[in-house]
């Protein structure tokens, strides 16, 4: 009977921290990175900042990778030669984290790849506080 007693309790508290963990409002990668995974085709690329390859699992064929590094290293004049590089692909990177890249990059892909996930760019598209967008040779100014 103590040991059902203790099961009970800990299940409880799972579902609470649970609770907790859905409150606190942590990127939802999962759900954002399904969108890259389930569109992603061969020759495309994703763009990331500090990438979660975790999440990236489902993508069977080689994976092309531009990493967008951290602390503004990766400069707006990289970025617009790698993505000339390219016919179609993904970029993403953490909501809270755009202070790590070039405010030009951000802007050039706000003004121009569609916004399919995150709340940059003035508008909250969802709450994941996952950026993840689309591009095309056709957007690419």
């Amino acid at each position: 009977i103590v040991t059902i007693a203790l099961l009970s309790c800990t299940l409880l508290q799972l579902k609470d921290l649970e609770k907790l963990y859905e409150a606190t409002n942590y990127e939802s990668f999962s759900q954002s990175y399904q969108t890259i995974v389930s569109g992603y085709h061969p020759g495309q690329v994703v763009f990331g900042q500090n990438l979660r390859y975790y999440y990236l699992r489902g993508i069977k064929q080689p994976l092309t990778v531009i990493d967008m590094e951290k602390n503004k290293l990766y400069s707006f004049e990289e970025f617009t030669n790698d993505i000339n590089r390219f016919e179609s692909g993904w970029i993403t990177w953490e909501s809270d984290k755009g202070s790590h890249l070039d405010k030009k990059i951000i802007n050039y892909i706000c003004n121009n790849f569609q916004h399919l996930h995150g709340r940059s760019c003035g508008q909250e598209v969802d709450n994941t506080r996952v950026e993840v967008f689309y591009f095309d040779k056709t957007m690419i100014k």
